[in-house]
């Protein structure tokens, strides 16, 4: 209960720590160059495209056949306007500011022929000092008007602002139809035009929202889609066909790569490698007022609270979970996210999931990251305690079997138990005033005994005073664990006669070492409460052997007729024909109804091998 509280503590704490992320990136739009990018690679594509939109193009022909641009290229828009109008347009759009007086007469023809033409709209530009803006958040902005007469000539209504919106990155995402500035309102150059479109073919337009910064919907790459034609071709009235702009909208501009007046070229989402031209971009926005194509970008608040649900859900669920189910989590949910930014660009709401997945991705491995460190801390801190219950190279192996490690929770096992106690401690306590020396004879026996029972693959389960418990086979199967257990008990009085001879000669006092060694099965398990555990055993066999311990007299390693008869599953004794044993006579042991008859352990036959025993008779049995 205490460690499922823990974790699920730390699965809320997890929750808040990437929430709190979640808001901080998603409302600082720290991730937006990589938002760009995804967007651009992924979500922008080619969209259906109005026919009726055309572009009249001062391209590289136009300026090897007429010439640089110089003031008398107004004449030469002045013809233009006159043929174009001659072949009934809708609207016709100049993307071209006209800003300055020059010679008279150049200005005069050109605000001639644009007055002669009921929809037309010439280009105005806001500017900061001398550079053009490319965001309405600057200050000090003026509006920048064609010549007077031409201004005259059209009227404020034939205007709007050809301004185009670049990112940080210098791509062209977004337009703005209309903003207000110094508390005046300005339609943009693509606004002017299809109010005059619209009323010229007859729709209902319904403005767009004011200073709104909408992503243009690009429907094909540069050069590619609108009509293009020439402006030298108009100028010269050649390769042109009937009805050529009957009834479209036609756009004149800039359709050549490094003029000397400025640069009218962009990167665009849809082609971040090759520029497209301003008249082009504005073709695109015209295109996607008159389709509905331009595309939304989800409310900021309502981006957080969307990102935040999602995040705590999922990383609470991550945290929560093993390795495998939060590995198929982190990737449903990324995969959920991507398809969802997909379905609301397709229904014209762009919600950026890139923060998202990153957040999902990043916290995933931080909490992959926190498991296998936490992990390897509760690793060791077990190694820690159960080297010194085991030989370390023994406890090394269990933990690497991650199946066996699930035996720490309780199991019924077949073991060996043993038990050890110094005979003649109590004296020898009353005797050594001092103790130091108690505590010094007690730890040399322990450590000895410790060192038997490690050598023989036991593990130590406690020190009882002067006692000491063992037992063989657990956590983990051990091979022949009751020759094992035998074994460390005879290594035991062997080893203790040397520090029985050492007392003796050092204090005058005898001691002894007694064990009782008993096999079968019990219940192993870590037993306790919430704040105290102990990896023990208990059940019958172990208090047998705890009998049969207190039985011993020193020297003597004591086991039940029970465990000198065991047999293997072939049939075979494993025990009987290994050991030299004398018959102890039967004892009377507490908690057992009938006497158990006992033998006393002399020493090992060192020339039989497990394996190699006789296989029981019933006759031997009897």
């Amino acid at each position: 209960m205490e460690k499922l509280n823990r974790k699920r503590l730390t699965s809320i704490l997890f929750s808040v720590i990437i929430a709190l992320f979640m808001i901080l990136i998603t409302s600082t739009k720290m991730f937006k160059g990589l938002d760009n990018v995804i967007y651009d690679y992924v979500y922008e594509k080619n969209n259906t495209y109005s026919e009726n939109i055309m572009i009249v193009g001062i391209d590289d022909k136009t300026l090897s056949e007429l010439g640089a641009w110089s003031a008398e290229y107004r004449t030469y828009v002045s013809t233009v306007l006159d043929r174009i109008d001659s072949d009934n347009p809708a609207v016709v759009g100049v993307d071209i500011l006209f800003s300055g007086n020059y010679d008279e007469s150049y200005d005069h023809k050109l605000a001639v022929s644009a007055k002669e033409i009921d929809n037309i709209v010439f280009a105005a530009e806001f500017k900061s000092g001398d550079k053009l803006v490319d965001n309405f958040h600057t200050k000090d902005i003026t509006y920048s008007k064609p010549y007077d007469e031409l201004l005259e000539a059209v009227g404020e209504d034939s205007l709007g602002f050809v301004n185009n919106l670049t990112d940080y990155d210098s791509v062209v995402r977004h337009a703005t139809i209309n903003v207000n500035v110094n508390d005046t309102n300005y339609s943009s150059f693509a606004e002017q035009i299809y109010k005059k479109y619209a009323n010229y073919m007859g729709y209902d337009y319904s403005p767009y929202k004011t200073n709104k910064e909408y992503l243009i919907n690009y429907n094909g790459k540069p050069n590619d889609g609108y009509e293009v034609v020439s402006f030298v071709d108009v100028f010269k009235n050649e390769n042109l066909y009937q009805d050529m702009f009957k009834d479209r909208i036609v756009l004149i501009g800039w359709y050549h790569t490094g003029n000397t007046v400025r640069t009218d070229e962009y990167y665009t989402p849809i082609s971040r490698n090759k520029h497209m031209f301003g008249v082009e971009i504005h073709a695109n926005i015209i295109n996607n007022i008159d389709n509905g194509l331009f595309v939304n970008e989800a409310n900021l608040v309502l981006q957080v609270i969307i990102n935040v649900i999602i995040l705590v859900a999922v990383i609470y669920v991550i945290s929560r979970f093993g390795f495998l189910w939060a590995s198929i989590t982190a990737g449903v949910s990324i995969i959920f996210e991507f398809v969802l930014g997909l379905i609301l660009y397709n229904a014209k709401v762009y919600y950026p999931t890139t923060s998202v997945i990153l957040v999902i991705f990043v916290g995933y491995i931080a909490i992959v990251v926190y498991n296998y460190v936490r992990e390897r801390l509760e690793k060791g801190a077990v190694i820690k305690t159960f080297k010194q219950y085991m030989a370390p190279q023994v406890v090394e192996a269990f933990m690497k079997d991650n199946k066996q490690s699930s035996n720490l929770i309780g199991e019924r096992r077949d073991v060996a138990c043993l038990f050890v106690d110094i005979r003649g401690f109590t004296r020898m306590s009353e005797t050594l005033v001092d103790p130091i020396k108690v505590v010094r004879i007690l730890n040399d026996y322990l450590g000895m005994t410790t060192k038997q029972i490690f050598d023989n693959e036991g593990m130590l389960d406690k020190f009882i005073g002067d006692a000491c418990m063992a037992i063989f086979n657990a956590p983990f199967d051990i091979d022949d664990y009751e020759f094992k257990a035998i074994k460390a008990g005879l290594g035991i009085v062997k080893n203790g006669d040397a520090i029985a001879k050492q007392v003796f000669d050092e204090y005058g006092i005898t001691i002894g070492f007694g064990v009782g060694v008993n096999c079968g099965e019990a219940i192993i398990g870590n037993i306790g409460c919430d704040f105290r555990k102990d990896y023990t055993g208990i059940g019958d066999t172990i208090n047998t052997a705890s009998r049969l311990e207190s039985n011993a007299k020193g020297g003597q390693v004591i086991i039940s007729e029970e465990t000198l008869n065991r047999v293997d599953e072939f049939g075979n004794y494993k025990l009987k024909n290994r050991l030299i044993v004398e018959e102890n006579g039967y004892l009377n042991l507490k908690g057992k109804a009938k006497p158990v008859l006992t033998y006393n352990v002399i020493g090992i036959k060192e020339d039989v091998k497990e394996g190699e025993n006789e296989e029981v008779t019933d006759d031997s049995q009897n």
